[in-house]
């Protein structure tokens, strides 16, 4: 993953820590940390600031989408579309599966 200054054109920060392609990407509301998802089927949840891996999730299926609860009080959550045809919802806290949709 590549973070780039908008105005410059030029990278600010690489993250690595997938092995294949990302498919989908999304900040939290403060922008302090990202989670992405890729075709490694692999979610990893990131600090915007050190590049650190803050957590990582799997299902074994790919993650098509990624998005924090939108609730300020929830960032903690997170929701993945997967290729098995659900929507999982993740706590980071625990690293577990809340519930599937």
């Amino acid at each position: 993953v590549k973070l780039w200054d908008t105005f410059t054109a030029a990278p600010v920060h690489t993250y690595l820590g997938h092995n294949l392609g990302i498919k989908d990407l999304a900040f939290n509301n403060d922008g302090t940390t990202f989670l992405s998802s890729s075709f490694d089927s692999f979610m990893r949840e990131w600090d915007t600031e050190t590049g650190q891996v803050l957590g990582s999730y799997t299902l074994g299926a790919i993650g098509n989408c990624v998005k924090y609860h939108p609730d300020e009080n929830r960032q903690n959550e997170f929701f993945v579309g997967c290729s098995d045809k659900q929507l999982h919802q993740f706590d980071t806290r625990t690293g577990k599966i809340v519930r599937s949709y």
